[in-house]
């Protein structure tokens, strides 16, 4: 060992690997960045409207229900919901039990002569075919009830419930109802 003190060595830190480091990753961001830039100016998918053989028509010139829509809610995919069976007319006006700030909620009691079992048999078929879910079914007093669900994209739990008020062997009165679920998907 050698008393004599040596100067410390000298060496340069380079900032290049930092820098290809940082190169790289706005490099990948950027690829993100134009990805879904590119991939979100698609035009829209549009969808057609299934057709279910055996079942009641839709009623296409039917607008009873369409005053439920307001601008941008529901949101375009909860939009397939408002349609009708042929010959249905209304049983009173559209009731919007939230029509002020919050969440939305449409209902309006109509009248098909139909069996209540169509009128059911129609909306089960024609919503599935559509990606709503079943969710719940059942039967209060001889009056079935049908709840189906489904994610709109406004990031809320959308809940359409078709519920038979009453029912004869020729018609069915029933209520239709479309409300936004206050919990986010």
């Amino acid at each position: 060992m050698s008393s004599d003190p040596r100067p410390p060595l000298t060496t340069t830190t380079s900032l290049k690997p930092a820098a290809t480091v940082l190169i790289i990753a706005a490099l990948t961001l950027l690829t993100f960045i134009g990805v879904d830039v590119w991939t979100s100016q698609s035009s829209p998918t549009t969808t057609t409207i299934p057709l279910i053989v055996g079942g009641l028509p839709i009623d296409a010139s039917n607008t009873l229900i369409e005053p439920c829509q307001q601008p941008d809610v529901p949101p375009n995919n909860i939009n397939d919901s408002f349609f009708l069976p042929a010959a249905t007319t209304s049983l009173g006006p559209i009731i919007n039990q939230s029509s002020g700030a919050g969440g939305f909620d449409c209902e309006r009691t109509f009248v098909t002569p139909d069996s209540q079992s169509a009128v059911l048999g129609f909306y089960k078929s024609q919503l599935i075919a559509r990606g709503w879910g079943e969710f719940s079914h059942g039967a209060k007093n001889g009056n079935g009830q049908l709840l189906f669900q489904k994610n709109g994209t406004d990031t809320f739990l959308w809940v359409l419930g078709i519920t038979i008020d009453h029912h004869a062997k020729s018609s069915a009165t029933w209520t239709f109802r479309l409300y936004q679920d206050s919990s986010g998907i």
